[in-house]
């Protein structure tokens, strides 16, 4: 356990390091294209006027940019709130910031050429070299893939509690005996997991207990099967000391299928809108 918490340490060490080394660079390469994108924006108002193409181009290649940059500050906040809950094992989170610290240099890439193409636009009085070139890739306002990796990566036990909005007493209750809650690995050979919920009856056949079997959350399937469970779980615990019927483990199941679908139709829909636009 003493090894395991200090690997996390280090990674979470790893990670602010990371951040704070790409939000330095970041910072840099940002006054730069400030500078850069003002000097070109008042040669450009000088040549060919404040309401030709070109100049304005250049107020929306600037928007365009800050938009950008915020996002991705965005994505370092998020990365640093959640750091303690991160299981850097399943989401390597520092491979995902080398990707990410590669996107951003392909895109300050391209806005320095765009201002680049404009300058030169001016220098030879010809507003059709000022045309903007297309884009080889997409950047994190064209794509959402980086910001759904990053979503999907995290998601840890908390959030699902909290989208359930499972009361601290249920918890309480499964947390208080150790053999409640069984969290299992997976099936290395077949590469399957092993999950549900069990329940206990007294001599009246009355709900008295509740076993809970889930796979740890190293990915969206997994977390997906904690939400179905959980729910499966809470829905039983409701039901503590009466007699379960057909219609109680219809609706149970049904309960656990709708937060199951909703999850996967809203969290990261939720989390994106919310955090990371």
């Amino acid at each position: 356990m003493f090894q395991k918490d200090k690997t996390k340490l280090e990674d979470i060490k790893d990670l602010q390091e990371t951040i704070h080394m790409m939000r330095k660079k970041g910072l840099s390469q940002f006054c730069y294209m400030m500078s850069f994108s003002i000097r070109i924006y008042l040669k450009s108002f000088i040549v060919f006027g404040p309401e030709t193409v070109v100049t304005e181009d250049i107020a929306s290649a600037w928007r365009e940019y800050l938009t950008i940059k915020k996002k991705e500050n965005k994505i370092f906040n998020y990365l640093l709130k959640r750091k303690e809950d991160i299981d850097y094992f399943s989401f390597p989170a520092n491979e995902f910031l080398l990707d990410l610290d590669e996107l951003s240099e392909q895109t300050d890439e391209y806005f320095e050429k765009v201002l680049e193409d404009i300058e030169v636009a001016c220098d030879m009085r010809d507003k059709y070299r000022a045309k903007r070139m297309p884009k080889e890739f997409d950047t994190l306002i064209e794509n959402d893939d980086f910001v759904h990796e990053l979503v999907e990566g995290t998601i840890n036990i908390k959030d699902i509690i909290k989208f359930l909005r499972l009361p601290k007493k249920f918890i309480k209750f499964m947390k208080n005996d150790n053999f409640r809650i069984y969290e299992l690995e997976d099936d290395e050979e077949n590469h399957q997991f092993f999950y549900g919920v069990n329940f206990q009856e007294d001599e009246n056949e009355k709900l008295s207990d509740i076993k809970l079997m889930i796979p740890g959350i190293v990915d969206f399937k997994t977390a997906l099967i904690n939400v179905s469970e959980y729910q499966k779980a809470y829905q039983l615990y409701q039901r503590l000391g009466r007699n379960l019927n057909d219609h109680d483990i219809q609706e149970i199941l049904n309960s656990a299928k709708y937060c199951e679908e909703r999850f996967e139709k809203e969290y990261i829909k939720e989390k994106i809108t919310t955090k990371l636009s």
